[in-house]
């Protein structure tokens, strides 16, 4: 019972951190008039899933922490420990390098880089989000993405 109560409340804390990720999107599109796309790929609307443990992944989440134009933090992160529940960052403390779950997964965040209020989830059968601007997800406790026990910010 107690290891069941365990994995349930690791599984809402990623959610609702996932959550915060979509709302600080959200919160940055709103004062901004624009995605925290990073401008390497701004004019590629192509490219919109950005996986958290990659460095092109991370541009996303580096502006959210303020790495922006006017330094504004739009989200704040824990530290994670053996790359688990939070971030890890660049030996200078500068930049994220990796954003994870509980249980060592990455996110997976989809920005509308189209600006079209639609997001296509690129699972095998892609889910259509329509009216959201963002989507975030990661494969949850058993690490295999697209099952039941996966973390994600959108009811099926």
């Amino acid at each position: 019972i107690y290891l069941k109560a365990m994995r349930n409340a690791k599984s809402e804390a990623a959610t609702a951190f996932a959550r915060q990720v979509e709302q600080s999107i959200s919160s940055y599109y709103n004062d901004n008039g624009e995605l925290p796309i990073p401008a390497s790929i701004n004019m590629k609307p192509e490219i919109n899933l950005f996986i958290t443990d990659t460095p092109g992944g991370l541009g996303p989440v580096n502006i959210l922490a303020g790495d922006n134009p006017r330094s504004v933090k739009f989200l704040s992160f824990k530290d994670a420990r053996n790359n688990k529940d939070g971030v890890v960052y660049d030996p200078t403390g500068s930049r994220i390098t990796g954003l994870y779950d509980p249980w060592g997964n990455p996110y997976f965040i989809i920005l509308d880089t189209k600006y079209e209020e639609r997001i296509i989830v690129p699972f095998k059968t892609p889910v259509t989000l329509n009216g959201k601007r963002s989507a975030v997800y990661s494969a949850g406790p058993d690490r295999i993405l697209e099952t039941r026990d996966d973390i994600k910010t959108w009811s099926p």
